[in-house]
């Protein structure tokens, strides 16, 4: 789920998260994968955001994980379990 997190920033970054997601979540719900995670930069709110679309959720925080340019940054744990899939609105992403 990294590369899709740097997407998050490009235009058309949405749709192509929304069917990478789909697809990815996919093989590992048919893998019998029950739950998914992901970290991301507290920062980066583009890609929080359409995570949350996609229906993940943040169960943890690690306070100043990360210093760059001199500033400390929070990193965000974030989940999704594959039991919820039936509550996954694809369409929500690609709006």
């Amino acid at each position: 789920m990294g590369k899709l997190a740097r997407l998050c920033c490009r235009p058309i970054a949405t749709r192509a998260l929304a069917r990478r997601s789909c697809s990815r979540l996919g093989w590992a719900a048919g893998h019998g994968l029950e739950k998914v995670t992901l970290s991301v930069f507290a920062t980066n709110r583009r890609a929080i955001h359409v995570f949350e679309k996609a229906g993940f959720a943040v169960e943890g925080i690690r306070r100043r994980q990360y210093k760059i340019a001199g500033q400390y940054v929070d990193e965000l744990f974030m989940a999704r379990f594959l039991e919820d899939r039936e509550n996954y609105d694809e369409t929500a992403i690609s709006s």
